[in-house]
């Protein structure tokens, strides 16, 4: 009997590590949100995915919302314009971000209470602005080595 609670005490530590190496994120809750939200988060994710592998810095730069917050290891800033995001993409969007992006699936975004969805571990943030338009108000480009499993 005490081999069997050792056994299901080791699982359930293991358990979280397990499904992690199993999927390229942690599940968010999206798919908690109205059909409509999720559909609307999931076509902008894929849309910020695929403009962001091409280096569609015009594209990515139409969907923030300025003065974007953006950090990594040099510190944070304002980004202010569309052409300021544009010289700074390669900046923004590392190898690394690149990589943990284009991992992300619609059940790996989660909402922050009224502060908006996150991608990641927080590397990006963004919600939905009046009109209905979803735009990115935050990014923080610095990866995890954990981020990346």
């Amino acid at each position: 009997m005490k081999e069997l609670f050792v056994a299901f005490f080791a699982l359930l530590l293991l358990s979280p590590n397990l499904a992690r190496g199993l999927s390229p994120c942690q599940p968010g809750d999206l798919l908690l949100e109205p059909p409509d939200d999720v559909k609307a988060v999931s076509s902008f994710l894929a849309v910020l995915q695929t403009a962001v592998a091409k280096g569609d810095s015009k594209r990515v730069a139409a969907m923030m919302s300025y003065p974007l917050s953006f950090g990594d290891e040099r510190g944070n800033m304002q980004v202010r314009s569309k052409a300021e995001f544009i010289r700074l993409f390669q900046r923004i969007f590392t190898p690394e971000m690149k990589s943990l992006l284009a991992r992300q699936e619609p059940a790996c975004l989660g909402r922050v209470g009224s502060k908006g969805f996150t991608l990641g571990s927080g590397q990006i943030w963004f919600d939905f602005y009046p009109g209905g338009a979803i735009r990115i108000f935050t990014i923080t480009s610095v990866v995890y080595p954990d981020d990346l499993k």
